[in-house]
């Protein structure tokens, strides 16, 4: 079975819509202009031109218009292509004055923890959770809008922050092994040999065995093992260590799934398309492992889980992918839209509907699962 097999595409099922006679007329008429223009949006099963038009902040006249449709009753078939405005951007950070204090609104992103975001911001886990009245261990959805108290402050801390952080990128440290070179050692971490010379004052490239070495742009992980920049970088490290077998790998997926509430034929289907159950994966967006995370998304699971996880152990890898999709699950409509919104990100399903290639994912999965 391989994993890029992909399955007939599914079957559409038409979906005829209600007449509105209020409509009735309007169908050839020229569509208003939208203040953020027009986007193209895929239809899936289940979807409504009164859904859509709800969803979209228009009317069902407007997309029967602008879309060329007969009428209001118009078949919608799933993976058809429609015209809908295009939504306002949402501003990932706003400020507003209340009380004669100025507080910042904040946008929740991938990857943001509560103590994440509090500690950008010159605050305590604590008092962002009271300002916006949740748990410090609340679970947070993108998109989520957190008020952040003192907004002027808030942005120095923050600019403040992201800069010590820049001028301390490295944090990884490599004790030399024998037999190791600096130039092979700078090949495995994906930094150039000069970067290494100079993270360690070094003044030739003779190292010796036991020696500890800085190793600019690289992430210290839980275990101790070092994350790479680069995707080269991680291929190289994980195809230097030994892999679960597939056997492993599956029951490692069935285990992390009834441990966190999830659907482990979903999980083992997401991993085989993924990676194929194969914990030496690396794609060229640097997505490692069984379960193809990235390191944003590793930060962001470890925030969810309460612990630090390390992507490069499958066992981390595999917790990591199924929080994931538990956490899309409690945010997302259907196992379609979890599936897709693990391939292409919930925020951009719901903004962008599903790309050609989200379809072809989904349907694969799907078929995974079946077989599951």
């Amino acid at each position: 079975m391989s994993p890029a097999a992909v399955p007939p595409a599914l079957p559409a099922t038409a979906h005829v819509q209600p007449a509105f006679a209020e409509f009735a007329g309007w169908a050839h008429g020229s569509p208003r202009r939208t203040p953020y223009g027009w986007s193209t949006y895929i239809v899936r099963r289940g979807d409504t031109l009164s859904e859509l038009a709800a969803r979209h902040h228009t009317t069902v006249a407007q997309l029967v218009a602008k879309n060329r449709m007969r009428s209001a009753g118009t078949v919608l078939r799933a993976g058809e292509r429609l015209a809908v405005p295009r939504l306002r951007p949402a501003p990932s950070l706003r400020r507003t004055v209340s009380a004669g204090r100025v507080d910042a609104r904040y946008a929740v992103r991938p990857g943001d923890t509560l103590g994440g975001i509090a500690a950008r911001h010159g605050l305590s886990a604590r008092q962002l959770a009271a300002a916006n009245q949740i748990s410090t261990h609340a679970v947070l959805r993108i998109g989520q809008r957190l008020t952040v108290p003192g907004g002027q402050s808030a942005t120095r801390s923050t600019v403040k922050a992201s800069r010590s952080s820049a001028a301390g990128s490295f944090g990884a440290s490599y004790t030399v092994k024998a037999g190791d070179t600096l130039s092979g050692i700078a090949a495995r971490y994906g930094v150039s040999q000069t970067a290494l010379l100079k993270a360690n004052h070094l003044r030739s490239t003779v190292i010796r065995t036991g020696q500890r070495l800085a190793v600019p742009g690289a992430l210290q992980t839980s275990s101790g093992t070092s994350l790479g920049a680069t995707p080269r970088a991680n291929l190289a490290y994980l195809r230097s260590r030994p892999a679960p077998s597939r056997t492993k790998v599956r029951s490692m997926i069935v285990e992390a799934s009834r441990r966190h509430g999830v659907d482990p034929r979903l999980a083992l289907a997401i991993g085989w398309q993924e990676s194929g159950w194969n914990q030496r994966q690396v794609s060229y967006k640097n997505a490692i492992g069984v379960m193809q995370c990235l390191p944003s998304t590793g930060r962001w699971m470890s925030g969810v889980v309460g612990r630090k996880l390390d992507l490069m152990e499958a066992r981390d890898n595999i917790t990591c992918g199924v929080a994931l999709l538990r956490t899309l699950g409690r945010a997302a409509d259907d196992e379609r839209e979890v599936i897709a919104a693990y391939y292409q990100g919930l925020a951009s399903v719901r903004s962008r509907g599903l790309y050609d290639d989200t379809v072809r994912y989904v349907n694969n999965v799907l078929a995974h699962k079946r077989r599951m």
